[in-house]
């Protein structure tokens, strides 16, 4: 009954043999496998039917059909079931092959295998055409034998099942193999990214060292013979460090690449006796968690220390640009005696420095994911029976826990007191909260408010407000762009006026600056209250009427087409010559020569609220470009490039230097302290910053207070009018409150002041304090004041 099945079996083996043991011979075994499954199912079905049409009484021509149901086919099945097993180890060899074993290992492992099947196959060849004498047990002759198996149920349905269960896995663990390469072919694209990426930072790192070699040798060869020429030059080999966001353009590529591998299935693992251990496993869900706890913290230290080395290089050329501009200034002055080149290098050797400590850092990063990567992901891990493919699993769990449940038992009841303690001085500190006035807590957030006095060398680059060159320039790219289109179209004839808004803080006037140095560079004429302006030759004397100093600017207009700067508007007013007249002069200076003068003035929203409920300020203007946010993103580049600027190490309360994650959180508790200001963002970062030593810095732990809500309408009214002026007097207050002045708004002016809320000026000025006006700005805001 089995001559073509055993021909199938000679076809298989023969295709068996002739497979080298590659990832395209498990796809040979399952289809051979699937061939005699089938090639059996059919020889049973045909057998079954041919002895459904034989007489019972007949056993000669029953004999060959009840040896095969009955004998015959249950090792035919186990045989099946033996390549069936073969197969998924051929499959689990590739793997192991890949990851753990060596080439050698695995094709001797083949090799075994393949001549195992074919021992096997003999074998089945030889059980099945045993006579059937010697089937029968001792004194049993063949005819009762036939008897016996004639009186049991015919098991073919069950073995029919069984085969056909058997094709189904056949097909199923091809599919699986295929899905398994394919998914370590993902894997692998996937590493080959993390370590393009790494090598990219590293390659930039390098150019960093060349560029830094350039300018030192631009130095020695120019210095001081040509030192007129070195600003220029220096200025262009600045120009080479580019800003590059190694993460913006990492993040798009790894969620691309994770995309491509596939999500949950099932995979048969092992076997256990004649079934298959099948394990459901989410690919893509794995890897995605792992890469983020295990891969993605190095990869962004790794990017923060190149962007980092980036920004101090920069700032390193710069200071010696400007070091080398004032120079020249003197000895143009003074002819003196030039200054040694060593006493203009040091900050390009101290990057050098910093760059070779930076590079090793780079390189035990670089060596750290790249043994993850191999040593983590490895495809063989589903195949083992505890633990799962990156995945950490419970029962592993559970051990860790009963091994260190002693020890936890027995730091129960210290930590029990800790919590008790600890929540006894919460209740402490409520309480002393509590107590405290209105005026302590204004004062002591004015104080937290402040930098520290020994530290003046670093928070000077970052309380400079206004412009400081193009170096320290970050973000508001999409505003950049939106300003260069409206001079385009001004240029081509149409108007051109441009309105900067914003709280404090936020930028307008650095801003303002830029556009005026990138286009309108020599062209610039920039309006302020008070002070001698030159225009085509002829200089002007400007008082708080606005309109006067615009009328002096349109009498003298040529053809070069001027940029007018007016910064502050707030500033233009006085008791005699009112903000709202300068608003009414200005949008009519605008309607009639924005074709010829390109405008560019600056607010605070306070006033332009007013202005555009009475004026329609905006309608005159256009563009409106409000400025009130930035980016996280744009606000640590900032905060980075002038922390680089200083020159100087930022260490934790350890004395140990702060790492990229470590410094990313920093910035993004002032992130949002500051509310996305970037003005605020980069007081609050030199307002927590104090000296550790002459070259190191660090954070305080204290937190930012909150101003306390001491509004009361009378307050109210008295700060949103120096708020919308910008800077008073006594004089000015008694001419806009009069009488009311002296009764109601001078006790709380004083109380103001006592308190640090506003502040005099050497120059009897009224200001609100700058480290308070936008907090209370949000307080006028909410209590809809403002």
């Amino acid at each position: 009954m089995l001559p073509r099945f055993f021909d199938a079996l000679d076809v298989a083996l023969s295709a068996l043999i002739q497979t080298p043991g590659t990832p395209p011979a498990v796809g040979v075994w399952s289809t051979e496998l699937g061939s005699l499954c089938k090639q059996l199912i059919a020889t049973g079905d045909q057998s079954a039917k041919e002895l459904a049409d034989i007489p019972a009484d007949d056993l000669p021509a029953q004999q060959p059909h009840l040896q095969l149901h009955l004998h015959g086919m249950d090792i035919a099945k186990s045989f099946l079931v033996l390549w069936r097993d073969s197969t998924l180890e051929l499959s689990k060899s590739h793997f192991y092959g890949k990851d753990k074993l060596t080439g050698e290992a695995q094709i001797r492992w083949v090799a075994a295998t393949q001549a195992h099947l074919v021992d096997s196959a003999a074998q089945l060849k030889q059980y099945c055409l045993q006579p059937l004498s010697e089937l029968t047990e001792p004194k049993k002759s063949e005819r009762q034998l036939l008897k016996a198996w004639q009186r049991q149920d015919l098991p073919w349905p069950a073995y029919r099942e069984q085969l056909e269960t058997i094709a189904e896995q056949s097909e199923q663990l091809a599919k699986q193999h295929r899905t398994l390469v394919e998914t370590d072919e993902r894997i692998g694209g996937l590493a080959q990214l993390v370590d393009h990426t790494i090598r990219e930072c590293l390659d930039d790192a390098g150019e960093l060292e060349t560029i830094a070699e350039q300018a030192i040798e631009l130095l020695e060869n120019y210095w001081p013979e040509q030192a007129n020429k070195l600003p220029s030059l220096l200025e262009n080999i600045e120009s080479k460090v580019k800003h590059l966001d190694y993460n913006a353009r990492f993040a798009p590529k790894l969620d691309r690449q994770l995309k491509t591998i596939t999500e949950g299935a099932p995979f048969a693992i092992d076997v256990a006796g004649q079934h298959l251990m099948v394990r459901d496993i989410n690919f893509r869900q794995h890897l995605s968690a792992w890469m983020d706890t295990r891969i993605l913290p190095p990869m962004y230290e790794i990017s923060e220390l190149t962007t980092q080395l980036r920004g101090n290089l920069k700032m390193a050329i710069i200071n010696v640009r400007n070091r080398i501009i004032l120079l020249n200034a003197e000895r143009v002055n003074n002819q003196d005696n030039p200054v040694p080149l060593s006493e203009i290098l040091p900050p390009l050797r101290q990057f050098d420095r910093q760059l070779s400590r930076q590079r090793r850092e780079l390189s035990k990063l670089q060596d750290q994911v790249t043994e993850r990567m191999q040593q983590e992901v490895q495809i063989s891990a589903i195949f083992e029976p505890a633990p799962s493919f990156l995945d950490t699993p419970l029962p592993s769990t559970l051990s860790r826990l009963r091994v260190n449940q002693e020890a936890w038992l027995n730091t129960l009841p210290n930590w029990l007191v800790d919590q008790r303690e600890r929540f006894y001085n919460w209740i402490n500190d409520v309480r002393q909260e509590d107590a405290l006035s209105i005026s302590e807590k204004i004062v002591r957030y004015i104080e937290r408010q402040q930098p520290d006095p020994n530290n003046q060398s670093y928070t000077n680059i970052f309380l400079t407000h206004g412009y400081i060159g193009d170096s320290f320039w970050v973000g508001r790219e999409a505003e950049l762009k939106r300003v260069s289109n409206i001079v385009r179209q001004w240029k081509q004839g149409f108007r051109g006026a441009v309105l900067l808004t914003g709280d404090r803080f936020c930028g307008k006037t650095l801003l303002g600056d830029l556009i005026s140095n990138e286009h309108f560079p020599q062209q610039t004429l920039r309006l302020t209250p008070n002070s001698t302006i030159t225009y085509q030759g002829r200089p002007f004397t400007t008082t708080y009427d606005l309109g006067a100093a615009l009328q002096f600017v349109s009498k003298y207009l040529n053809d070069d087409r001027p940029l007018v700067w007016i910064d502050d508007l707030e500033r233009w007013h006085d008791p005699k010559q009112t903000i709202s007249q300068n608003a009414t002069a200005l949008k009519q200076h605008i309607d009639r020569y924005a074709n010829g003068i390109f405008y560019v003035v600056s607010l605070c929203h306070p006033l332009h609220s007013l202005l555009e409920r009475s004026h329609a300020l905006s309608n005159h203007f256009q563009a409106t470009i409000p400025l009130d946010t930035m980016s996280q993103d744009e606000i640590r580049q900032a905060i980075l490039i002038r922390h680089g600027a200083t020159h100087k190490d930022l260490v934790n309360t350890n004395g140990e230097k702060v790492d990229a994650s470590d410094f990313g959180q920093l910035i993004k508790k002032i992130y949002y302290s500051a509310e996305a200001n970037i003005g605020e963002a980069l007081n609050h970062w030199a307002y927590s910053t104090t000296a550790s030593n002459i070259d190191e810095v660090q954070q305080r732990n204290d937190p930012f207070y909150a101003l306390p809500d001491f509004l009361t309408p009378d307050h109210a009214v008295l700060l949103r009018t120096i708020l919308l002026e910008r800077r008073t007097n006594e004089y000015r207050l008694r001419k806009r409150f009069g009488p009311a002045f002296q009764e109601r708004y001078a006790a709380i002016l004083q109380r103001l002041l006592s308190v640090g809320l506003v502040q005099r000026q050497l120059d009897n000025w009224l200001i609100i304090n700058n480290a308070a006006v936008n907090d209370v700005l949000h307080l006028l805001r909410n209590k809809k004041y403002c």
